[in-house]
């Protein structure tokens, strides 16, 4: 059962939890652990571009074969985790598991429609839709809960427990 109430996780505990929670998209993560994950992983992804940028200029193609690779592997590395870090993220913060759905519908959508037509203002949702899911990651734990029965808010947002 969630409970708001849980002690913030510290930065080692929120590293392994992020490496062995890769598959599981139930629960949640609290903010400290999220911004820990976010923190770590942009500097892996930096020093990774940095490192792979300077051996494509040293190597020329078969250092653009060589940094493909590793990008794969680091994308893989830091990219399955880090999806289901941001959906428990989201439900901690308060969304159901269809509104985090269609977060990502929407964003998986805009994407596809963007590589076909290459328009601006697909762009522009794209990247509205994107800062929306950063903005509801950056709420506090319980943040859209609601307590309501019917309606679009019922669906979308996580009823409120009632604590005893």
């Amino acid at each position: 059962m969630h409970n708001s109430f849980e002690q913030e996780p510290s930065f080692k505990e929120s590293l392994l939890n992020f490496w062995k929670k890769t598959f599981d998209y139930s629960g949640v993560s609290k903010v400290s652990e999220y911004w820990w994950i976010i923190i770590v992983t942009g500097i892996i992804e930096f020093i990774s571009i940095f490192v792979l940028l300077a051996n494509v200029f040293e190597n020329g193609s078969a250092g653009k074969i060589t940094a493909y690779i590793i990008l794969g592997i680091v994308a893989l590395f830091i990219g399955l985790p880090s999806i289901s870090l941001s959906v428990r993220r989201l439900r901690d913060a308060g969304l159901s598991n269809l509104g985090i759905s269609l977060c990502y519908v929407l964003l998986i959508l805009c994407n596809i429609f963007w590589n076909f037509d290459k328009a601006t203002y697909v762009q522009y949702i794209n990247s509205i839709f994107g800062l929306i899911i950063f903005y509801v990651s950056l709420r506090p734990t319980d943040n859209y809960v609601t307590d309501q029965k019917s309606g679009w808010r019922s669906k979308v947002f996580r009823h409120a427990e009632i604590k005893k």
